[in-house]
């Protein structure tokens, strides 16, 4: 999750899609409930698009 980027999520905030890093050969999708939202906007301040990376977890290199 830590690599997880503005471009996986799908939508207004409906899914996030992704291929996990380490293994590189599934496609995940999985659906944005209501309280993952509220997580998502507030690290966000809803500006998902404008962020490398979804959680400020890894320093942003630009």
């Amino acid at each position: 999750m830590s690599l997880l980027k503005g471009r996986d999520i799908q939508g207004d905030l409906d899914r996030i899609t992704y291929i996990r890093a380490k293994t590189r050969n599934k496609l995940f999708s999985i659906k944005i409930v209501p309280a993952l939202r509220e997580i998502l906007l507030k690290y966000n301040e809803g500006k998902i698009e404008e962020n490398p990376f979804v959680l400020p977890i890894l320093p942003n290199k630009k």
